[in-house]
């Protein structure tokens, strides 16, 4: 389960559609295929249809550039832009806070 923080004035709804702006703080070691985060996690229904880095506070030489939902997983994986790939298994990302609009309903 993923220790995310609700950001005030970041919800909205589009039709059936539910989003949400959480702030999820860095894991301190990173694993392999990614963060777990349920739909309860968020607060956005039953299912979460997607989601986007919106802005990222780090301060870790291994910058995370995307971060990408995996519906068959329930993971948020993180992407770096200064190497190909996911973040590397055992990285300490606990210096970082990732801002996410996440998507469900």
């Amino acid at each position: 389960m993923a220790n995310l923080n609700r950001v005030l004035q970041g919800e909205f709804y589009a039709g059936q559609v539910h989003a949400k702006i959480m702030d999820l703080p860095g894991p301190a070691s990173y694993a392999t295929g990614g963060v777990a985060i349920a739909a309860a996690d968020v607060g956005i229904g039953h299912n979460i249809l997607g989601m986007t880095l919106v802005q990222a506070d780090q301060a870790t030489t291994l910058l995370v550039a995307s971060v990408v939902y995996d519906p068959t997983t329930g993971k948020a994986q993180f992407f770096s832009g200064s190497a190909a790939g996911e973040i590397p298994a055992a990285t300490n990302l606990s210096s970082g806070t990732y801002r996410l609009l996440v998507f469900g309903f």
